[in-house]
């Protein structure tokens, strides 16, 4: 069954803008595009959800990047106060 964005955002709850950085990471479902709009297989979205809460359990406990997913950070270049992601430098 095809499911919109607005669902997918439902079952992710993720801002869209994340959404769509998402869609750029290699694991994440192919979009099927129809008349301009986006639509997901939904077997392939609980599928990737699962996915990641396997991924979860195994860094369970460790702070992982809201954007990326990644478990590693250092101090922000500019200002040492916050860190930031290794893997996407905290885009």
């Amino acid at each position: 069954m095809l499911i919109p964005v607005v669902d997918v955002l439902a079952l992710i709850p993720v801002a869209r803008s994340t959404l769509y950085l998402r869609m750029a990471e290699p694991d994440f479902p192919k979009p099927i595009k129809i008349g301009g709009k986006v639509f997901w297989e939904s077997k392939e979205i609980e599928a990737y959800i699962e996915s990641k809460k396997k991924s979860a359990v195994l860094t369970a406990g460790l702070p992982s990047c809201s954007t990326c997913g990644g478990t590693k950070f250092e101090a922000h270049p500019a200002t040492s106060q916050y860190l930031v992601c290794i893997a996407c430098m905290g885009r």
